[in-house]
């Protein structure tokens, strides 16, 4: 099967991992139907407001292959903001698509989510996760794409590197002990997303490279990419938590905040060899490789014969699978 003449509909459009998915489904042969916060008059763009639950209805109309809902709105950052804005506008977005006889829902969550997480963002997705999975026909309908760290230009990544590029010294919050973090590559990303349509492959798929790297690891990939050597020094998350949270209580917006460092102290580790298996996917990049990639799309050929040498191809010591 292919989705070569298919109409797919991508909310969050013009977002890291939206415009991405949209560039994508066009080189695929597939008719894009790009969903857009604010009203455009570029043919194939609808409007949407996750927030509003506001949705052009044009833009389900027609056989409509699947809708990859990407949209998230960020600036939800307690709990209950996030839940009344992402997950009752995804249930109503659901709703949606259920009426109009679209085939795949497709959620694009995060491995932040799962039944542990404390943020405000991880607990979001995961209800969401669940809502989506609890509708009468999730086994035919309901896709859930769970990436790793996305490596590119843009999303968390891109913010973590221009901070490293600013920073003479970086604490790196919850670095010691088993932690990893597993990442993916965008255009690898985007393969999987789209080999879940041709598939149709439903349920939750976990998509990024096996083993992942520490924390210390990642941010030392950073460096390197940008060319810079700041000093890493390991920092208690714990404390750093605590001071983050009295600084929200006064009102004040620190660099990090205590959401992001939850989501870094509930990380989690996920198997994803079943869900490529079932994409048809091979393992994934590991870190280093996703790096050279982007170094060498940046023209960076020295930075990307550096990364070459960081290659890994056996489990690392301290691996932590529970």
């Amino acid at each position: 099967m292919s989705i070569e003449g298919c109409t797919i509909a991508v909310t969050g459009s013009t977002g890291f991992i939206g415009r991405a998915l949209c560039g994508a489904l066009v080189a695929r042969g597939a008719r894009v139907r790009a969903l857009v916060r604010y009203r455009s008059e570029v043919p194939g763009e609808f409007q949407f407001d996750l927030s509003q639950s506001n949705l052009d209805p044009r833009a389900l109309q027609g056989a409509v292959r699947a809708v990859i809902h990407c949209a998230w709105d960020m600036s939800a950052t307690d709990s209950q903001h996030a839940r009344g804005i992402n997950a009752e506008g995804t249930q109503w977005l659901i709703e949606q698509c259920q009426r109009a006889g679209v085939e795949q829902f497709v959620f694009i969550s995060s491995m932040a989510s799962h039944a542990q997480a404390r943020s405000a963002y991880g607990m979001a997705k995961w209800e969401c996760e669940n809502r989506l999975l609890g509708v009468a026909n999730a086994t035919s309908f309901a896709t859930i794409i769970a990436p790793g760290t996305v490596i590119g230009n843009g999303g968390l990544f891109a913010r973590a590197r221009q901070l490293i590029g600013k920073l003479p010294v970086v604490p790196v919050f919850y670095a010691l002990g088993k932690r990893r973090i597993q990442t993916v590559h965008i255009d690898d990303l985007c393969e999987a997303v789209i080999a879940g349509i041709d598939r149709r492959v439903t349920g939750r798929l976990n998509i990024a490279d096996r083993w992942g790297v520490s924390p210390m690891d990642f941010y030392r990939g950073l460096a390197m990419l940008e060319g810079k050597r700041p000093l890493l020094i390991p920092f208690p998350g714990d404390v750093a938590l605590l001071g983050v949270r009295g600084l929200e209580a006064m009102g004040l917006h620190p660099a990090i905040s205590s959401n992001n460092l939850l989501g870094i102290k509930m990380l989690r580790y996920f198997e994803p060899r079943p869900s490529l298996l079932k994409l048809g996917l091979a393992t994934l990049p590991d870190y280093w490789r996703s790096l050279r990639r982007l170094a060498e799309s940046e023209g960076k050929q020295q930075i990307a014969a550096r990364f070459e040498r960081m290659f890994t191809r056996e489990e690392p010591i301290g691996l932590d699978v529970s």
